[in-house]
């Protein structure tokens, strides 16, 4: 089974040639790069709710987001217009490209855990799962993770193929 996506080696491709890192096997990110994607991520995130949902994210002041899910609920968003769907898709588009790129920053592939995941999401329509008000789905109480964990050991001994990869 082919572990990257051609998604993910188009991204990395463009990352070799902006001089970015992309290490052959799982491995911690320095603070500039995780800094980089950070910023990279809530960039592309945060205008595709702008431009294409059209709506405003607001924060109460000083609050300083941990991704907890209390604090993504205190978030409030104002309509400004009812979004734009070229902004929607090019913004869709660039968060997959970021989300690629933080993958192979930190020398993560992404076609068995996207598998992994995926398969994982579908497993939470058991006995006990519901929809929230707000519209998620919440999975049943016996829902496990997916084993994220298994196929990071097994990244980590099964290092990226050192052939750079090239699709026009």
């Amino acid at each position: 089974m082919k572990e990257t996506s051609l998604h993910y080696d188009r991204v990395r491709e463009f990352m070799r040639l902006a001089g970015q890192a992309a290490p052959r096997k799982p491995m911690p990110m320095p603070l500039e790069t995780r800094q980089l994607r950070a910023r990279l991520l809530l960039e592309e995130a945060l205008e595709t709710i702008q431009h294409g949902l059209g709506l405003r994210v607001r924060v109460a002041p000083g609050t300083i987001m941990e991704s907890t899910l209390d604090e993504v609920e205190q978030c409030a968003f104002d309509e400004m217009h009812g979004g734009d769907l070229v902004e929607l898709l090019d913004g869709c588009c660039d968060v997959s490209v970021v989300n690629t790129g933080t993958l192979i920053a930190a020398g993560l592939r992404d076609v068995i855990p996207q598998k992994l995941v995926d398969d994982n999401n579908l497993a939470k329509f058991g006995a006990g799962s519901h929809k929230r008000v707000d519209g998620k789905w919440v999975k049943p109480p016996s829902h496990q993770p997916p084993p994220l964990a298994e196929e990071l050991a097994r990244q980590i001994d099964h290092p990226y193929p050192r052939r750079e990869i090239v699709h026009g």
